[in-house]
Order: structure tokens, then C-alpha cells, then sequence
């Protein structure tokens, strides 16, 4: 019983390191796409601003 219960323990800490390194994947990719989105924004400024 106490080995189901560490075994069950381990699966979830398995499992909880799993959801960690998604959140991360995740919040890095949008940290990413909003630099980009932001760095694209400001660049057709740029260019607008020097047309005119």
C-alpha cells in the first residue's frame, strides 16, 4: 500500500515537472511572438514616420 502510494506520488511529480515545462514552453513562445509582433509594429512606424 505505502508503494502505490509513493508509486502514485512519483506519477504526478512526473506529471506536475511535464505541466511545468509546457507553462515554460508556452510563456516563452508567447514572450517570443510578442517581441516580434511589437518589433514589426514599430518598424512600419518607423518607415511611415520617415515617408512622410
Amino acid at each position: 500500500m505505502v508503494f502505490d502510494r509513493k508509486l502514485g506520488f512519483w506519477v504526478l511529480l512526473d506529471g506536475l515537472i511535464w505541466v511545468e515545462r509546457a507553462v515554460v514552453f508556452v510563456l516563452v513562445r508567447s514572450v517570443f511572438v510578442l517581441t516580434d509582433v511589437g518589433f514589426r509594429v514599430w518598424d512600419g512606424q518607423r518607415h511611415r514616420y520617415f515617408e512622410q
